[in-house]
């Protein structure tokens, strides 16, 4: 059965590979730490623990987090075999000017684990694994592809697929506490692809099997489709970090308010001509990059998609109660809405320009929306509000279960 959007039918070939890049999302990220012992999840928490032993200094922040601070050439990415003698660059060749309203309202943020201290320089911090991190995915819930069997993936985003290349792409998202089921995750975020689908992505996070609590954190994800291998945050060899002031998997500093005050921050994945490294800018800080060695075919893109998305168990056979965006409908309007302002892409020229051609996408209206906002005229580019409440009857599947029974009764059945 097809699924059609608001504004539309969603290609099938786009709809069947988007979902099983975002199955393979939590391949990487849940299957890295999620699982009972395993070859895979022992691998990843010795290398993390080996690089904890590294640290040049450690650092416990309030929210609970704890930071090691460890020399830039000993982090995750060097333990990968194609970057042994990988040079870092430090800064892009350039940095692309970010471009907003007037009436923007941003949030220059500092991370919560640096209100007293610091990594030094020639450092980067990177989040411990912690023991009270759920281990509730089972192994045998992947198959023998590494997909994620019984996770299914909702989405309420926007997508351009016309006026490539591209180069890049940026967006200001608000950010927002949620509530997502222990098991799941719900993601907002930039995605560029290239044409086998392979993608980089950035923007923040809500999840309980991830991060183990249900704070909104600052995330970053690649995957290879061609190879079958990928990596969120540090958690495994891919990413080459060169912040000392920004961590992957952080708590955002502040988050907005229902009917009050909105916070606002800033995404940028773009690539860098000179270097032919792909970057990632938040709040106009590089974080770091991806090196050509890792994404040596990922020279441009074609489509890139904006908005959120979700793992949906279906725990007892009904949709899911966890939270997209801010938790609430696009009619709500601004405040209440989550929004992604700006959205841009990146033209040959290094200039962001506003999109041609947006395609809006919803799996499930009645779960997930997405819809185009008027509430930001100065804007330089379109923007958008998208989310929702999730929910057992979201999707029909309970009424349609009502119904039946009903109809066992009526016929003399019992059940």
């Amino acid at each position: 059965m097809s699924l059609k959007s608001k504004r539309g039918f969603y290609p099938l070939f786009c709809r069947k590979s988007l979902l099983e890049i975002l199955m393979a999302i939590l391949l990487v990220s849940v299957g890295a730490e999620g699982a009972k012992p395993s070859s895979l999840t022992d691998k990843v928490i010795e290398q993390l623990d080996n690089h904890s032993r590294l640290a040049v200094k450690t650092i416990m922040s309030e929210d609970g987090d704890i930071i090691d601070c460890v020399d830039i050439y000993k982090q995750p990415a060097f333990d990968h075999p194609l970057l042994g003698d990988h040079t870092i660059e430090m800064r892009p060749s350039f940095i692309p000017a970010i471009k907003e309203g007037s009436n923007s309202r941003r949030f220059l943020p500092q991370q919560t684990w640096q209100k007293k201290e610091s990594c030094p320089e020639g450092t980067i911090p990177i989040q411990r694994i912690r023991e009270t991190y759920p281990m509730r995915i089972d192994q045998k819930k992947f198959g023998p592809n590494g997909e994620f069997s019984e996770c299914k993936v909702e989405m309420a985003r926007v997508d351009v697929y016309n006026g490539g290349p591209y180069f890049g792409a940026q967006a200001t998202f608000n950010v927002w506490n949620l509530h997502v089921e222990a098991s799941e995750w719900s993601l907002n975020s930039i995605s560029t692809y290239d044409p086998h689908y392979s993608f980089i992505e950035a923007g923040w996070a809500v999840s309980p099997v991830l991060f183990g609590d249900l704070s909104p954190r600052l995330f970053v994800n690649w995957l290879d489709r061609t190879k079958d291998v990928g990596c969120f945050n540090l958690r495994c060899p891919g990413f080459v970090h060169v912040s000392k002031s920004v961590m992957l998997g952080a708590v955002m500093p502040q988050v907005s308010a229902y009917g009050g005050e909105q916070v606002d921050y800033n995404f940028v994945t773009y690539k860098d001509p000179v270097q032919r490294k792909w970057w990632i800018l938040y709040e106009g800080e590089p974080v770091g990059y991806w090196p050509f060695a890792l994404i040596e075919g990922f020279e441009e893109s074609a489509h890139i998609s904006w908005g959120g998305s979700i793992c949906d168990m279906q725990v007892n056979g009904f949709h899911t109660t966890s939270q997209m965006g801010s938790g609430h409908f696009p009619m709500e309007g601004y405040g209440k809405a989550s929004h992604i302002r700006d959205i841009l892409v990146m033209d040959s020229n290094k200039n962001f320009v506003p999109p041609c051609c947006i395609q809006y996408f919803s799996s499930y209206e009645g779960c997930y929306k997405v819809d185009t906002c008027k509430s930001f005229p100065d804007d330089k580019g379109p923007c958008i509000y998208y989310g929702g409440t999730g929910g057992k009857c979201c999707d029909g599947r309970y009424h349609l279960t009502k119904h039946v029974r009903v109809l066992h009764v009526m016929s003399g059945y019992s059940d």
